[in-house]
């Protein structure tokens, strides 16, 4: 098992590439991966651009150690407007890929309540895998968009 922080800080640099959302809609991905404070953190800007170029979705996170000592992701995103923190749970990459690393805020089996993860896959030869799934309360929990993101030269 990699360590989130480290494995990502060591891909540093901007990503774009295609990816499909919760409404089937095709977006472009972009993600822009910075270390900071000598790698004790990683800040990650994402955007989800429609076709037109307006945004359908746009994120800062920054992912580091809280004080207790568990990874943690604290992100700010345009959809819930407010700053959602997101522990780490495990690595569970998607077939062929290094490595899948999942932050989640709730449990996903809780039908009464939003629950969400995000997933970070890490591909042989630089690709990353931007992942999102949730549920909101009443509805069932599973992927709702991702895209495959290549490195920007």
């Amino acid at each position: 098992m990699g360590n989130p922080v480290v494995e990502l800080a060591s891909r540093a640099g901007r990503y774009e590439g295609p990816g499909r959302n919760a409404a089937g809609e095709e977006y472009r991905g972009e993600l822009s991966i910075e270390p900071v404070l000598a790698g004790v953190g990683v800040v990650l800007r994402a955007r989800a651009l429609a076709p037109d170029g307006s945004v359908y979705h746009e994120e800062y996170s920054l992912l580091a150690m809280s004080p207790s000592g568990r990874l943690g992701m604290w992100s700010l995103n345009s959809q819930s407007r407010a700053l959602l923190i997101l522990e780490y749970r495990r690595d569970e990459p998607e077939e062929g890929a290094e490595h899948g690393f999942v932050f989640g805020k709730g449990y996903p089996n809780d039908r009464d309540s939003y629950r969400m993860e995000v997933t970070f896959d890490l591909w042989p030869g630089g690709d990353i895998t931007h992942r999102f799934a949730w549920g909101v309360p009443g509805e069932e929990f599973g992927g709702r968009s991702a895209a495959r993101l290549h490195r920007c030269e």
